[in-house]
């Protein structure tokens, strides 16, 4: 009984320098064969750069309903967003204007009853 739960111990060890080896990879600017971070992060979360319909419904989800908007767009170890995310958060941006840029209540006059 013992021997196992040393072995479940040494299990578990593994588990965690992994983990720590793979953070540190991460992390560190050597990342494998010169990539950037917001690239490993696709290979590692299988992430692909959502449909400006998936923005827009996500927003619409959130900050629609008195929530923030958190894009979670990490930036390269030269501080440059991936060109793809950072052209559908143009497109994203644009969409935004064009639907919600006329003020509707403008020149509106409240009235209490």
């Amino acid at each position: 009984m013992k021997k196992d739960k040393k072995r479940d111990i040494g299990f578990y060890v593994l588990i965690i320098v992994v983990l720590i080896a793979v953070i540190f990879l991460l992390l560190s600017n050597n990342t494998p064969e010169g990539m950037n971070y917001s690239e490993v992060r696709r290979l590692f979360e299988n992430e692909k750069v959502k449909s400006l319909e998936e923005l827009l419904k996500i927003y619409y989800t959130s900050v629609g309903r008195n929530a923030l908007l958190l894009l979670n767009l990490p930036p390269d170890n030269r501080g440059l967003f991936h060109p793809a995310d950072s052209t559908r958060i143009m497109e994203f941006r644009k969409a935004l204007d064009d639907i919600c840029g006329k003020n509707l209540a403008e020149g509106a006059r409240v009235r209490a009853s």
